[in-house]
């Protein structure tokens, strides 16, 4: 069964066993899922905002983002059984290591989009509702540096320099997020003090 059909209850208890998936990679998926969830609730119950993009449509790209941090952790967990059973059986392990970095390279990106989105729910977002906003941006962060990690490990094995520069730029251009991504749980917790 697709993580994602599991109930919470059981995905920790998967993610708690002695099983290798799911794994880090699908904890790191979830928490962008987690992040993205929290700033479509905020924008749900907030008006509509001025700009070029209306509520609703924000609202419609932050859920295709929740389903597609969704999918990555389904894929995570998948990539790393078929690379552990490439080394069990002696198979294409470069393919393999290549197909594991994919799924948290494509959950770095997705930061990326949701950051600049984040934006936005700042500045319109339910003043009510400023704690979620301020626990969506650290959920990003740390999405960020939980999906690098996975990444890493598997740039160590990986031989092709032209797949690992394309990792190592993602990389950069994600992380580059985090000094913004703090300073908004930063302002919102001097906001509260």
């Amino acid at each position: 069964m697709p993580i994602a059909n599991e109930s919470i209850s059981s995905y920790l208890d998967a993610l708690s066993s002695r099983k290798s998936t799911p794994g880090g990679g699908a904890a790191a998926a979830f928490s962008g899922a987690q992040a993205a969830s929290l700033m479509s609730m905020v924008l749900e119950l907030s008006d509509d905002f001025p700009g070029h993009k209306t509520r609703s449509d924000l609202i419609t790209e932050i859920k295709l983002a929740v389903q597609r941090f969704t999918q990555l952790a389904n894929e995570d967990a998948e990539a790393f059984s078929s690379l552990m059973q490439a080394f069990r059986n002696k198979g294409d392990i470069q393919a393999g290591l290549k197909a594991a970095a994919t799924p948290p390279l494509a959950c770095l990106s997705l930061v990326v989009q949701l950051t600049q989105q984040l934006d936005t729910v700042k500045q319109y977002g339910n003043a009510n509702l400023i704690t979620d906003t301020a626990i969506a941006a650290l959920l990003l962060r740390d999405t960020i540096l939980a999906s690098e990690l996975n990444v890493l490990i598997n740039l160590r094995s990986i031989e092709d320099d032209k797949f690992k520069q394309s990792a190592r730029t993602t990389i950069h251009s994600a992380k580059a997020q985090i000094e913004y991504l703090e300073s908004v749980a930063t302002e919102i917790s001097q906001q509260l003090s």
